[in-house]
């Protein structure tokens, strides 16, 4: 020690040596991935670390239970605010129109990717029949539905007053689950009510090949379509992102109508 340095900055043995991550999981032959899940599990669900301690629930477990519990707080948020009147209703006649109902699959929320209660409050056959459509004298709709409740959604164009004209086909590109088949498509049925404006536009198929995203969230290559072959005010009821030229009532959140 040179003459005049100071003592009392030696490292004391008593003060605890920051690790990094990575020489952190190698020291207790885990992953670093398992590292993150854990302080992460530490900081948003501490009561589940002496579960995880014990052996009664595996981080893995933790973490879905921490993805449900989330899920589920913000469905009941947005039925409640449904409820009390904070959402907006569309306002004015439209039309074009896009509906992607919440269809109610009486299922439990999966975190992991599988078909399960999505990220809104699920509506009765009952409940999609009592709406009020705000379409326009002259109008085309867009319903969009799966094997399940295809029927259903007939029934609904036509509680609507809308005549069937067309099926479109969405070929997603991957298989998913399925019980007897294992599930690929969606379908959107087209409907239409007086006259609506389309334009000379007839190149498009009645099938759509475009890989699926997040779930629910319908293909990039529907929503050019119709903006080629439809005119007039447009409304994408239960949609997931806003877009230009769109009335939204949706984006996941349930957020209020907003024009673009």
């Amino acid at each position: 020690m040179r003459q005049g340095e100071r003592t009392d900055l030696e490292p004391s043995a008593n003060l605890r040596k920051v690790v990094p991550q990575p020489e952190a999981a190698r020291m207790l032959n885990v992953s670093e991935r398992m590292i993150q899940s854990v302080k992460a599990i530490e900081r948003e669900a501490p009561e589940l670390l002496p579960q995880i301690e014990r052996g009664k629930v595996t981080v893995h477990e933790a973490e879905m239970k921490i993805k449900i519990e989330k899920h589920q707080q913000e469905v009941k948020q947005q039925k409640e605010a449904i409820e009390a009147g904070v959402i907006e209703l569309p306002s004015g006649k439209y039309e074009v129109i896009v509906i992607d109902p919440p269809w109610n699959y009486n299922s439990t929320y999966d975190p992991e990717g599988f078909r399960g209660a999505p990220a809104y409050p699920e509506m009765a056959n009952e409940e999609l029949e009592q709406m009020d459509i705000p379409s326009a004298t002259d109008c085309i709709l867009f319903l969009w539905t799966t094997h399940k409740f295809i029927w259903d959604a007939k029934e609904l164009l036509d509680l609507w007053g809308f005549e069937y004209r067309n099926t479109l086909v969405w070929d997603k590109g991957k298989m998913g689950i399925g019980k007897l088949f294992r599930l690929q498509c969606e379908f959107c049925l087209v409907g239409i009510k007086g006259k609506p404006l389309l334009s000379n536009d007839n190149t498009h198929r009645d099938i759509i090949r475009e890989d699926r995203r997040e779930h629910s969230r319908k293909p990039e290559q529907f929503y050019e379509m119709v903006d080629a072959l439809c005119v007039g005010r447009k409304l994408d009821m239960f949609g997931r992102e806003k877009r230009d030229g769109w009335d939204i009532f949706g984006v996941v959140k349930w957020d209020s109508l907003k024009t673009i």
